[in-house]
């Protein structure tokens, strides 16, 4: 007996389990999967007891006529117990159907599995079967359900692959290529159409695993196909662009039979490749066909100005605007007739090339008193300053320190300064405030005007936003006076406005040109103006707002630095209306009409110096050493015409100065310090001395179309915008360091030339006047106007006015100003600048 339970237990603990299996035995405890019925010869199976209901129930009827006492209990015995024993045997015998029916499906899908010969077993015992092992059953049916839902689960697997593989086939059909089936793939397609039912569950799974390669396989296809299609289509683009710029197909161009060899390849990786590598060759080619169209583009517009003063005729100047400047063989061709031209009217005309003596010259301007000669202008001694320091603080008298933090905690700032302003009433203003689009692009909210909201950004607003005032360098007298009487012992006071109150933007120098509209990239000049609403009806400060015995509290000094910087925008008001009288009531250097800025630019009088009247560096004496009416005649006729030209179209009868001495002042901060700095060396601000005696401004075209900043021109998150136009460089003691950005640049003779942009890496030793070893550093600048047109990097500078570019005639090329932002937002509105309207 206990050796034939041995073996049963032996033979269970050998049965493995699916995990699926064990996940539904597990529901019954110790309950072996198969087990047979004991029996006394280890080979005989015990058949099922006889079932004695019928035989009761024919005793109960036969004892019910003898023995009618016992009717009641007997009645209820006879009719209880084989009513449950019906009902449980039909049970039973559902579920033997219900295994059988499983056995057979599970038989016919699984041709081996590990648990066929015990079950086989168990099957071929069911005749007799003992009910009360019905556990056995359950356990059985479980593991058969199993494997049922194995087989259901890898049909639905198929048809999701067969359904992929449809699509996949779909995709690759309406792609318009031709694509080449391979034998593989063909005969999985026509075997999807069979009924997975009739198949086995290894039939099955080999179908399967044959439907995963396939689909592999053409999703691969699919995302060469697009590859090559794109790449296609970049081909065609960047050939048919290089077809129209050179009139031809050259070898680079020939790219067929490799198109026609990937589609051979069913697209293959590698072949693909090599496509790409042609895009890359034609790209280079494109660049290095843009290059040289540029470059002769360049030569040809001198050429013709050369052409137009020696012939006096408009007839190749009127050719060339009418020519595809895109196409290199056409500009080569017209280059070529160019320079016959040239050449034959610098033969009939030898006369106009030949170096005049002094007296020929002098001869040629009294026979000719309409032609021009340059002379520089010298400052007049009236209005000059009387020291370094005076200019310093003219400068800081318009001039606030801007501070904000964003949500994020993230600070920043710069230096800004009054430009304009207008009067509303009596003490309500508009203040348009001059700092660096790189400063200004930060200031962003979402009541910004369409054209300048950033939608990206209002994710991280700004919390807090300040303007700050330096009340120790001051020349104002009511600030200096309250310093003292109210013991401010502070060097900078501020006050913090609102989100809504503070300065919203009124123009940035972004886009401003037609070749820079509706570009992939931003273009910006580093100008920005702002617009701060402001009620000045608070008094001014007085005697009796410096009671010394009142008990100082955070009130009353929030209140304090609050006066200071309401004194400051009204000092800075006095003094801007101060400078616009000064300016218009004297006719000023580098300025024409009475403008309140340099309207005449550095790149002007240099392109004048350098081009026409020649002069170069000799030894000590640079190229913006003095010029006078003597010397800054041209040597030849040509040469003296085509000065004349260029200073009646850039500088009319105004007034002009290349070397100036040049000023600024603003606000650096240094590890969230703030300091007040300058371009003066200290031992020279109570004087006029500069031992440094380099005050010109070279300009420098090489930024223009380039990411000159690694950060602070983004716009609305379309990462760092590219410059637009000239920057100039000078010559500084001190450093500029971040926050003076913005800063006012002004000349000797209190004109504002520009704004301060950055600072060049590095520093230069240099001996001084007074033989002392300084170091100097490189600032930049931006100026507000451009005269002529520069073809740099790619993307021609045209003439433009940051401030007024309204006349058209002057620059046809600008859409948009500051006067424009003005009258598109207040067209009605009269500025200080533009007081009979803007």
């Amino acid at each position: 007996m206990f050796k034939k339970k041995f073996k049963i237990l032996s033979l269970l603990a050998a049965i493995p389990l699916s995990l699926s299996a064990v996940s539904c035995v597990n529901k019954i405890v110790d309950v072996p999967i198969i087990k047979t019925v004991e029996t006394k010869e280890d080979n005989e199976i015990s058949k099922p007891k006889e079932d004695n209901t019928n035989n009761l129930e024919n005793e109960n009827k036969n004892s019910s006529s003898q023995n009618q006492g016992n009717v009641n209990n007997t009645n209820r015995e006879a009719n209880n117990l084989p009513n449950e024993t019906n009902n449980k045997n039909e049970t039973n015998e559902s579920k033997i159907e219900t295994f059988k029916s499983l056995y057979s499906f599970v038989s016919k899908k699984f041709e081996n599995y590990n648990e066929k010969q015990n079950l086989d077993s168990f099957y071929n015992s069911l005749d007799s079967f003992d009910f009360s092992n019905i556990e056995t059953l359950d356990a059985n049916i479980a593991l058969l359900k199993n494997y049922e839902n194995k087989f259901k689960l890898k049909k639905a697997e198929i048809e999701n692959k067969k359904q992929t593989f449809l699509n996949l086939e779909n995709q690759i059909k309406v792609s318009e290529v031709t694509y080449n089936f391979s034998n593989e793939i063909n005969e999985i397609k026509n075997s999807l159409n069979q009924d997975l039912d009739a198949l086995s569950y290894e039939k099955a799974d080999e179908l399967n695993s044959k439907l995963e390669q396939a689909n592999i396989i053409l999703n691969l296809a699919n995302e060469n196909i697009k590859s090559f299609k794109t790449i296609k289509t970049e081909l065609n683009s960047l050939k048919n662009d290089v077809i129209l710029k050179v009139n031809v197909e050259d070898s680079e161009l020939n790219f067929d039979s490799l198109i026609n060899e990937v589609q051979q390849s069913n697209f293959d990786s590698e072949k693909l490749e090599v496509l790409n590598k042609k895009i890359e060759a034609l790209k280079a080619k494109k660049v290095e066909l843009d290059n040289s169209i540029n470059t002769l583009k360049e030569d040809i517009s001198i050429k013709l100005q050369e052409y137009k003063q020696l012939s006096n005729k408009n007839d190749l100047e009127s050719e060339f605007n009418s020519l595809n400047q895109n196409n290199l063989n056409d500009l080569k061709s017209f280059n070529n007739k160019l320079d016959s031209e040239l050449n034959k009217e610098k033969q009939k005309d030898s006369e106009n090339n030949r170096v005049l003596s002094a007296d020929e010259i002098e001869h040629f301007y009294a026979q000719n008193p309409s032609l021009k000669s340059y002379s520089d202008s010298d400052i007049s001694e009236d209005v000059k300053l009387k020291t370094n320091k005076d200019y310093f603080l003219n400068i800081l008298s318009r001039s606030f320190i801007l501070n904000w933090i964003f949500q994020d905690n993230r600070t920043t700032g710069g230096t800004a300064w009054l430009l304009d302003y207008a009067k509303l009433d009596k003490e309500h203003y508009k203040l348009f405030l001059a700092t660096n689009y790189h400063v200004a692009v930060d200031l962003y909210t979402d009541q910004d005007s369409q054209r300048y909201l950033q939608t990206e950004r209002l994710n991280n607003p700004i919390k807090y936003f300040s303007i700050g005032v330096d009340t120790v360098n001051t020349s104002s007298e009511e600030i200096k006076k309250a310093k003292n009487q109210w013991r401010f012992n502070k060097q900078y006071a501020y006050r913090f406005f609102t989100p809504q109150a503070m300065p919203k933007v009124l123009f940035l120098a972004q886009n401003f040109t037609d070749n820079t509209q509706n570009k992939e990239n931003n273009y910006y000049t580093d100008f920005a103006v702002l617009e701060l609403d402001i009620d000045l009806t608070e008094r001014a400060l007085t005697d009796n707002d410096f009671n010394n015995s009142m008990p100082v509290r955070n009130s009353r000094e929030t209140n304090t630095e609050w006066r200071f910087v309401l004194e400051q925008l009204k000092y800075a008001v006095k003094k801007t209306d101060e400078y616009y009288t000064k300016i218009k009531g004297n006719s000023k250097i580098l300025n024409s009409k009475n403008e309140a800025y340099a309207t005449i630019s550095f790149d002007t009088l240099e392109y004048l110096r350098r081009n026409i009247l020649n002069i170069r560096q000799e030894g000590s004496s640079p190229i913006f050493r003095k010029i006078d009416n003597q010397n800054g005649k041209a040597n030849t006729k040509r040469k003296i015409n085509e000065l004349s030209i260029a200073i009646n179209e850039y500088i009319g009868d105004n007034k002009y100065l290349y070397k100036t001495r040049y000023y600024f002042a603003g606000f650096p901060n240094e590890n969230n310090n703030i300091s007040t700095s300058n371009n003066i060396l200290d031992t020279e601000l109570n004087s006029l001395l500069d031992s440094i005696n380099r005050p010109v401004l070279f300009s420098d075209s090489t930024y223009n179309n380039t990411v000159a900043a690694n950060r602070g021109t983004e716009f609305n998150k379309k990462g760092q915008s590219k410059l637009y136009g000239l920057i100039y460089r000078g010559i500084s003691p001190k450093q500029v360091i971040g926050g003076m950005s913005g800063s006012m640049l002004m000349d000797s003779q209190g004109l504002i030339l520009g704004i301060l942009w950055g600072q060049k890496p590095g520093s230069n030793s240099f001996l001084t006047n007074d033989n002392k070893n300084i170091k100097i550093y490189t600032p930049t600048f931006v100026q507000f106007v451009q005269q002529r047109e520069i073809q740099s990097n790619g993307l021609t500078i045209y003439p433009y006015n940051l401030i007024d570019g309204s006349d058209k005639n002057k620059y046809p090329h600008q859409v948009y100003s500051y006067r424009e932002a003005l009258k598109e937002k207040h067209p009605n509105l009269k500025t200080r600048m533009f007081d009979k309207g803007v």
